[in-house]
């Protein structure tokens, strides 16, 4: 066998770098489902509570998808859900806040 060429029973190294953690995915999932909880829970009566709460969710789930794309971070699908969920928090306490709908 030639000096040169690789061993074929042996897997080839892995030189990257470990992929950065993301607390943000993890903040976002969090404060998300705790503004869809809320609102689950006790609708109208804590719209003022839901609102902020999702929209920190949004936020936070935004700029962790930023983050993920940008550095190749970990846990993209926990900001998605932070995401997600913080909208669907508020959505579902304006909606319930609106007698008409």
């Amino acid at each position: 066998m030639n000096a040169r060429s690789p061993d074929p029973d042996t897997k080839p190294v892995d030189d990257s770098p470990p992929r950065p953690p993301n607390p943000l995915g993890n903040a976002a999932a969090a404060t998300g489902i705790a503004a869809y909880g809320a609102s689950e829970l006790w609708g109208h009566s804590v719209v003022a509570l839901v609102v902020p709460v999702g929209a920190v969710a949004i936020v936070l789930g935004i700029e962790a998808l930023l983050r993920v794309k940008r550095t190749r971070a970990e846990n993209g699908g926990l900001a998605f859900l932070g995401v997600v969920a913080g909208a669907v928090g508020i959505l579902i306490a304006v909606i319930s806040r609106n007698p008409l709908l």
